[in-house]
């Protein structure tokens, strides 16, 4: 669904956190907003700076742009009572945002209440009037006869507010997530649940599936202009000593034939060590420690940022896998050929990529070991042993 200027969202916790915040960025794409809330006196501070925002669109208005309609939404005659005064107001309803929410700081075993001052209505505002909020806005207005329109329900976490607006338009916008669930995280942004796998796995005919099912499940990665990654400055068998975290500018245009990836996961292996004292390196000591300082990691799963001009097999938003120094880092610079798609940036997957292909390298290739020969593993339980055990 495109944004437009005159369209109408609805919003319950409108006052204060992630309401708020979603009822001024609707405003500064020129919609009307109902805010919905328990505390009026900052419900209406909100519904002040929506019609502050929404100035900038809408001239002469025989209506409010925003409005503030105070409600306790765990009473489902009022919550409905809200939807029919939007509906009055604005004739319609395109977006329903159930966000909410409250805090139950009584623990359970404590409580010697029956909780309806306590768990019992943190459970009526964060979950029941969610649902009703869902079937009230089907059931009442218009939304039910046109599909297009979106209802959104939110539960709470520590992130970013522009993180939380940016994913709820990002669901709004994109008519093919429709029924999907969209984790924000700050490790792993934007996830869509269920993923193209968990939906194979529980679907009893996969082939009939209406919705579309695509590996590029990271549709939109945040670009920062500053990134962390760790770096060796001294050439040390002690890592701790031999390494420092470094905040550093991410710089672009991308090389023609790289590509940047978002790492989400690095593997750490007894290696590492060897390459902080500079064993990984020919040339005497002095020759060593010219290449002071250099990136930290030797392997990681991500997911591929941008591009660079020349580079047509990798696309941004693919889960790969990488085997190249610099994957203790946010994000890394890596030649586009060295990148291996994967279906999900999982920490499995870096556990493949050493332990694994040493063991089927090692066996397969190196000693081309054939079913009914013997193969003595020593070290059986380590990383390395454990797949050559399978292997074989």
């Amino acid at each position: 669904m495109e944004l437009k200027p005159g369209m109408s969202a609805l919003v319950t916790g409108g006052a204060s956190g992630i309401g708020k915040a979603l009822c001024i960025a609707f405003a500064r794409r020129g919609l009307f907003v109902t805010v919905v809330d328990f505390s009026e006196e900052n419900g209406r501070e909100v519904a002040t700076l929506v019609q502050k925002e929404n100035s900038k669109f809408h001239g002469d208005l025989r209506i409010p742009s925003s409005i503030f309609v105070k409600c306790d939404v765990s009473n489902a005659d009022n919550l409905a009572a809200c939807f029919e005064k939007h509906v009055q107001t604005y004739n319609g309803l395109d977006i329903c945002i159930n966000c909410a929410g409250i805090a139950n700081k009584t623990l359970v075993y404590d409580d010697t209440s029956d909780g309806t001052r306590t768990w019992r209505h943190a459970v009526n505002v964060n979950l029941v009037a969610v649902i009703d909020g869902t079937r009230i806005a089907f059931v009442q207005t218009n939304m039910a006869e046109q599909m297009s329109r979106k209802v959104i329900d939110s539960s709470g976490g520590y992130l970013e507010m522009e993180d939380v607006v940016n994913g709820t338009f990002e669901l709004i916008q994109d008519e093919s997530k429709a029924g999907a669930c969209l984790w924000i995280t700050k490790r792993r942004g934007m996830e869509y649940w269920p993923t193209p796998e968990e939906q194979r796995k529980y679907m009893v005919n996969p082939n009939k599936s209406k919705r579309m099912l695509t590996n590029n499940i990271y549709p939109s990665i945040r670009m920062p202009e500053f990134f962390e990654k760790i770096v060796v400055h001294t050439l040390s068998h002690n890592f701790r000593n031999a390494t420092r975290l470094e905040r550093v500018q991410l710089r672009f245009p991308i090389k023609a034939h790289s590509a940047l990836v978002k790492i989400i996961y690095a593997g750490v292996n007894a290696s590492d060590v060897n390459f902080s004292s500079g064993r990984y390196f020919s040339g005497n000591p002095k020759e060593t420690a010219s290449r002071l300082p250099f990136d930290a990691g030797f392997e990681g799963v991500g997911i591929v940022a941008a591009v660079g001009d020349s580079v047509s097999h990798i696309k941004v938003g693919t889960p790969v896998a990488l085997m190249t120094f610099g994957s203790y880092a946010e994000f890394t610079e890596v030649p586009a050929k060295h990148l291996l798609p994967v279906p999900r940036p999982d920490p499995e997957v870096v556990a493949m990529l050493t332990s694994g292909l040493t063991a089927s390298i090692s066996l397969e290739k190196a000693g081309q070991m054939t079913s009914g020969q013997v193969v003595l593993v020593t070290a059986a339980a380590g990383g390395t042993g454990q797949f050559a055990v399978q292997v074989s």
